[in-house]
């Protein structure tokens, strides 16, 4: 599958800010992975570790999801803040790779803005990079562009090459975090549902333990939900839980006496006994001071597990 990959790091600047911004989508859609797992997280509890007991055996064989990603700024009256940011969208797809899980996601439309002509018209721009693979074996992701030729991220000295020559820094190449092969853990397999995507609905029980043992006992009722609170460094985390499913539906972290993060997820029932999470919002405290927030929402369409 993989070509021979063409040397992309010019020393020209056109070619330096597409390739800045082939680098924001490639790194927002790897990002997207971890996002389904953590994006409607709380915060873990300042308490000992404990296993949890696996989850109901379900032999997944693969996983797809089409994957919309949208973000956006609110100010601290909810109101949105700046431009709408297009939302991004992808297919992500987790197949079996021997003893690993291969990872793939492929662009369907990408987070760049629309080019508007001097005559007024409006053009959608491409991006660069529009599909990653990561093996699951430990190895670097790798990235492809629209004809299938592999995209190199730029090393550490090519960053430093672009810094020194270009007077302009907001133009250089963006220095890198990526890890050579063999530098990150291997995705082994495992056999339960994952459950950043769906839970089993006959698990509720195993789920409402492993509540209890990381949250304490329930402690009040808030819109028929029950409610946890958890101690986190300099503040609290609030946890409300669908009975009915045993699952995280939102939670509140406060800091300071400040909410400084919260989110929510939203789940539907499927066949062969799942719960699927078709939405996911979590929104964060800027920074900055004013009291505005950052939004990131997931939407999950199409999901469909193939196990044995």
């Amino acid at each position: 599958m993989h070509v021979n990959a063409p040397q992309v790091w010019a020393p020209r600047r056109a070619m330096t800010r597409a390739m800045t911004r082939a680098m924001t989508l490639a790194l927002a859609a790897m990002s997207m992975s971890l996002m389904l797992s953590a994006s409607t997280s709380p915060p873990e509890p300042q308490r000992e570790a404990q296993r949890e007991p696996p989850t109901a055996p379900v032999t997944v064989q693969s996983i797809s999801a089409d994957v919309t990603l949208t973000q956006g700024l609110l100010t601290q009256a909810g109101k949105p803040l700046g431009a709408p940011v297009p939302p991004a969208r992808y297919r992500w797809q987790r197949k079996r790779n021997g003893r690993y899980w291969k990872t793939t996601m492929t662009v369907v439309s990408g987070i760049r803005p629309p080019m508007r002509l001097l005559s007024g018209v409006t053009k959608e721009v491409a991006p660069t990079v529009v599909r990653i693979e990561d093996a699951g074996d430990g190895s670097a992701p790798r990235y492809y562009d629209q004809r299938d030729r592999e995209v190199r991220q730029p090393r550490a000295a090519d960053a430093a090459r672009s810094a020194a020559s270009l007077p302009d820094i907001g133009l250089a190449l963006p220095a890198t975090n990526s890890q050579p092969d063999g530098a990150r853990m291997p995705r082994t397999i495992d056999d339960s549902v994952p459950r950043s995507l769906a839970v089993v609905r006959s698990d509720g029980k195993n789920r409402r333990d492993q509540l209890l043992r990381r949250f304490g006992p329930v402690i009040s009722q808030v819109r028929g939900l029950d409610r946890f609170l958890s101690t986190v460094e300099d503040g609290s985390v609030e946890i409300l839980v669908d009975p009915q499913i045993d699952v995280i539906r939102e939670w509140n972290l406060i800091r300071k006496g400040e909410l400084e993060a919260r989110g929510s997820a939203l789940y539907e029932g499927a066949d062969n006994d799942l719960l699927l999470r078709r939405n996911s919002r979590v929104e964060r405290k800027l920074p900055n001071g004013n009291g505005g927030r950052m939004t990131t929402e997931v939407d999950l369409t199409n999901v469909h597990f193939e196990s044995r």
